[in-house]
């Protein structure tokens, strides 16, 4: 791991993947990280101590050894070099301060043990071309916050729902390129591609359809609004 920089030139060129249309480029003062055992909480660990707001994830698998938690309770951008290539296999807990933010783009969140990405009465979310796949719970779960978003991500063959609201939470879902099919792979019918569970709890789509975005999934459908929930276009 290493801070990013202009004169690191070479260090970013070694990390191009094959296709670089697709490259992102390290964000100037990020925290460079490598693929292996547990690289992500180390790197989340460092950034919070150093008082580093951004991590750059390189090419390959950042292994948290069968998906386990990694907790991110501050304000944190992750970027990954490329969403194909980027592979995070853990479940990524967002907690902190609800006035505080958390950016994940990027990169694929993979075969976590829980949940995919959680949202946990903390810091807001925000999604933008990620990938969350194979979870052994739900994909994404936003729990009672208010100001979260998702653009242009991928959300498949999870155990459980798709994307799912409790608490009282919304989350904001845009972008032609967003996708939810193929989860509820454990069978229950109480789960849906697309879930609001409970009174207050919203999923809004932005300039999107629910009928067009969340399609082939098992359980209840594709999508479903539980004890007043919401999931309407605006």
């Amino acid at each position: 791991m290493g801070l990013c920089s202009s004169s690191n030139v070479e260090y970013q060129v070694k990390y191009q993947t094959n296709n670089p249309a697709h490259e992102i480029t390290c964000p100037e003062g990020a925290l460079c990280v490598k693929p292996g055992r547990k690289s992500l909480s180390k790197a989340v660990k460092e950034a919070k101590e150093k008082g580093i707001d951004c991590l750059f994830l390189l090419s390959g698998v950042h292994d948290e050894e069968v998906g386990e938690y990694v907790a991110i309770d501050f304000a944190l951008k992750v970027v990954g070099q490329n969403r194909d290539d980027v592979k995070i296999r853990a479940s990524l807990k967002i907690t902190g301060k609800k006035e505080e933010d958390v950016f994940l783009s990027d990169c694929t969140v993979t075969g976590a043990k829980n949940a995919g990405v959680y949202g946990d009465m903390g810091a807001s979310m925000h999604l933008k071309n990620v990938c969350v796949e194979k979870c052994g719970y739900h994909g994404v779960i936003v729990d009672s916050t208010k100001r979260n978003t998702m653009t242009d991500c991928n959300v498949n063959n999870n155990k459980s729902s798709g994307v799912i609201v409790v608490g009282g939470g919304c989350i904001t879902i845009d972008g032609s390129a967003t996708t939810i099919h193929h989860n509820c792979t454990g069978g229950s019918s109480g789960y849906y591609g697309l879930h609001a569970y409970n009174s207050s709890s919203s999923i809004h789509l932005k300039s999107l359809k629910k009928e067009s975005i969340s399609t082939n999934n098992g359980g209840g459908g594709n999508y479903g609004c539980i004890d007043g929930g919401t999931i309407k276009s605006i």
